[in-house]
């Protein structure tokens, strides 16, 4: 798993200029997704963090 510093996708500056973070709070939230639907462990890190800031 991606450490919080690490750079998400390995993405280190986007075209705007800003680096992607993972801003993951609860890693185990993204492990019930990736299990409970058969999600990659990276579409479901973003999907729980999606959904914790918005």
């Amino acid at each position: 798993m991606a450490t919080a510093t690490a750079a998400v996708f390995d993405v280190r500056q986007s075209l705007s200029g800003l680096a992607w973070r993972w801003r993951l709070q609860e890693p185990a939230q993204a492990l019930h997704l990736a299990q409970a639907y058969g999600l990659n462990e990276s579409v479901a890190r973003v999907l729980a963090a999606r959904a914790r800031s918005g």
